[in-house]
C-alpha cells in the first residue's frame, strides 16, 4: 500500500484526481469520465463576458451622467457667480488647534477686519481696496488671493442694480452678491477658519464689540475719521491703491489707523435708536435754521416794500405842497423831499444789508447741519466687509 502511494506521488505527467487515486489503491480501474461539452462551456463563458461588458457599460454611463450633472451644476453656479475668480482652497484645513507634522500650531487673531465702502452717496459704490496683513499672514491667505476675491465682489456689487436691504431677511439680499459670498466662504475662507460677510454699519459695530466698550452709534457718526474711531476693535488696514474721493458724504481719512489714535466716548447711550434719534434732531435743527433764514429773508422783503411805500407817500405829500408853492419855497420843499428820501433809502440799505448777512449766516448754519446729517446717515447706511474667524464648534 505504501509503495503504491509513493509510486503515485512520483508518477510523471498529469496529477491524478482524488477519485483515481482511490481506485488505483484498491487495484481497480476508475470509471470513464463523462464527455465534456466544450460548446456549452464556451457559451457560458461568452455569457459571462457579455454580462461583464454590460456591467462595465452601465458603470461608464453612470459615470458620464454624474459628470454631466456635476458640469451642469457647476455651469449653473458659474451663471450666478464668477467662482473661477476664487483662489484655490488650501490642501489642509487650518484650525486654531495643532495640525499635521508638516504644519505648525496657528492661532488666529481675535480682532476682526472691516473694509468700508469708498466715498459716495450711491449704495452700489465699491469697497475700499485694502487688506490687513495681521489677518491674512497667519491664515495663509495672501493679499493676492484677497484682492482676487475683493475685485470680483466689487464687480458684482457695482453691477447689482437693486440696493441691499437693511435686514438679512430682505428678499433683495438673495442675489448674486449673497451667492458669491456663500461660494467664497465655502471655497476660500472656511478652509482657512475664516468667514466673510457684508453688513450695514449698526450690525458691523455690534459684531466687532463697539458697543461693549461703552460707545454708541452717535460716537461713531460724530467722528471725523470713522476708521480711527474703530481703533482697538478691528485690525489696522493697508490700502493697496488710493482712489479719488467722489464727494465728502463719507470720509475715509486716516485709513491706516494703526497710529495710536484713541477713541473717546462722548455719550453714554448705547441704544441702537439713539443715533437715529440724534440724526432726526439734527435734521430738525437744520430745517429750523433754514426756515428761520427764509423767514428773515421774507421780513427783509416786507421791510423794503414798506420803505418804498413810505417813500411814495413822502413824494405825494411833497408834490401836493409844490402845487401851491412857487419859486424859492417850491425849491425848499423839493430839496427837503430829496433829503428825506435819501435818508429813508440809506436806512433801508443799512437794514437790508444787516438782515441779508443774518440770512446768509443762518442759511449757512442750516445747510451745514443738514450736510452733517446727510454725512452721518451715509455712514449709518453704508455697508462694510467683515472678516472674522469661525467659532470653535464650527471648525
Amino acid at each position: 500500500m505504501e509503495g503504491k502511494i509513493d509510486f503515485l506521488c512520483e508518477l510523471p505527467g498529469d496529477t491524478p484526481t482524488p477519485a483515481q487515486q482511490v481506485f488505483e489503491l484498491e487495484g481497480e480501474s476508475p470509471p470513464p469520465l463523462p464527455p465534456v461539452n466544450i460548446q456549452y462551456i464556451q457559451h457560458e463563458r461568452e455569457e459571462e463576458d457579455e454580462e461583464e461588458e454590460e456591467d462595465e457599460e452601465e458603470e461608464e454611463e453612470e459615470d458620464e451622467e454624474e459628470e454631466e450633472g456635476a458640469q451642469e451644476a457647476d455651469f449653473e453656479k458659474r451663471e450666478i457667480v464668477p467662482d473661477s475668480h476664487l483662489p484655490p482652497a488650501p490642501s489642509t484645513v487650518i484650525s486654531t488647534s495643532t495640525t499635521s507634522s508638516t504644519s505648525q500650531s496657528i492661532e488666529l487673531p481675535w480682532q476682526p477686519c472691516v473694509i468700508p465702502q469708498t466715498p459716495g452717496k450711491s449704495p452700489s459704490r465699491p469697497f475700499l481696496r485694502a487688506f490687513s496683513p495681521h489677518l491674512f499672514s497667519p491664515s495663509l491667505l495672501t493679499p493676492t488671493d484677497w484682492f482676487v476675491f475683493l475685485d470680483a465682489l466689487n464687480a458684482i456689487w457695482r453691477t447689482t442694480r437693486t440696493r441691499l436691504g437693511l435686514a438679512p431677511e430682505d428678499p433683495s439680499l438673495h442675489g448674486r452678491v449673497i451667492s458669491y459670498l456663500n461660494l467664497a466662504n465655502e471655497r476660500l475662507f472656511a478652509p482657512r477658519a475664516l468667514c466673510v460677510r457684508v453688513l450695514r454699519t449698526p450690525e458691523m459695530l455690534a459684531e466687532i464689540g463697539f458697543f461693549d466698550r461703552g460707545y454708541s452709534e452717535s460716537d461713531f457718526l460724530r467722528s471725523v475719521t470713522v476708521l480711527d474711531k474703530l481703533h482697538g476693535c478691528v485690525m489696522p488696514l493697508e490700502v493697496e491703491e488710493e482712489r479719488e474721493e467722489e464727494d465728502d458724504s463719507v470720509s475715509v481719512t486716516g485709513v491706516g489707523f494703526g497710529s495710536g489714535v484713541e477713541a473717546v466716548a462722548w455719550l453714554k447711550k448705547t441704544s441702537a435708536g439713539s443715533a437715529m434719534s440724534d440724526i432726526e434732531k439734527g435734521r430738525a435743527r437744520g430745517l429750523q435754521q433754514v426756515a428761520q433764514a427764509e423767514a428773515v429773508k421774507r421780513g427783509v422783503q416786507a421791510y423794503v416794500e414798506h420803505v418804498e411805500e413810505e417813500m411814495e407817500v413822502a413824494r405825494s405829500k411833497a408834490a401836493g405842497k409844490m402845487v401851491e408853492l412857487s419859486g424859492k419855497a417850491r425849491s425848499r420843499v423839493q430839496r427837503s423831499l430829496i433829503k428825506e428820501l435819501e435818508g429813508m433809502k440809506k436806512a433801508m440799505v443799512r437794514e437790508v444789508d444787516g438782515q441779508e448777512k443774518k440770512v446768509a449766516r443762518q442759511m449757512k448754519l442750516g445747510e451745514k447741519q443738514l450736510a452733517d446729517v446727510e454725512r452721518r446717515e451715509g455712514r449709518l447706511r453704508a455697508f462694510w466687509i467683515l472678516v472674522s474667524r469661525l467659532p470653535q464648534d464650527v471648525l
